[in-house]
């Protein structure tokens, strides 16, 4: 198993100290049976301080691009966080598309994924952890690049290869009725699907 760290690329005007205390990483495997026709990996964040973190859910607001051996971007769009959107949950069907969950977990306990993906705000417990079982199996190969079950250009599954992941992350804390703002990234991870 590999792990990779989220680096923060901006955060809002002010921010406060307990926000120092939250680590964002992707635990993953460099290599993955291509049977399975996805990537799979761990969103974790961990929490060192001695109060739970609420933020806005996660879930709705990750993105990330997936490329090809080549370099191409080969990932499906991104819908609408239902969040930004202020709407209700139509968007969580088609982000379940874009990305995945197999599975939540919240200080070391087993979560209801439709109960967590259906929530505004979720909290990061004191001195413990939050995760996201995440899988990627839908891309759309760029021009040029088909195979026989993607002959009209559109979605297929993810087939044997070589790809890269990025992940982009806007984490909005709240803290009564102030609301505080990182935007974070992860390093690329390279990731063979072996037949």
């Amino acid at each position: 198993m590999a792990k990779v760290s989220f680096k923060e690329l901006s955060a809002g005007d002010t921010s406060p100290g307990y926000l120092d205390h939250l680590a964002v990483s992707v635990d993953y495997s460099p290599s993955q049976p291509a049977s399975s026709g996805s990537i799979e990996f761990t969103l974790i964040f961990e929490n060192d301080s001695s109060q739970s973190i609420e933020m806005l859910n996660p879930y709705d607001l990750v993105t990330y691009q997936l490329t090809d051996e080549e370099g191409w971007p080969v990932n499906i769009s991104s819908p609408g966080s239902r969040l930004a959107a202020n709407t209700p949950a139509p968007f969580v069907n088609s982000k379940e598309e874009y990305l995945g969950i197999a599975g939540i977990t919240s200080g070391g306990s087993d979560k209801d994924i439709g109960e967590e993906v259906e929530k505004d705000r979720i909290a990061i417990p004191a001195k413990s952890s939050y995760a996201y079982k995440l899988r990627i199996d839908k891309m759309v190969p760029h021009a040029g690049k088909t195979n026989g079950a993607n002959e009209g250009g559109g979605k297929t599954r993810l087939a044997a290869g070589k790809y890269g992941v990025t992940m982009m992350l806007p984490l909005i804390s709240l803290d009564g009725d102030q609301q505080y703002s990182r935007t974070l990234q992860s390093p690329k991870m390279d990731i063979v699907l072996k037949p």
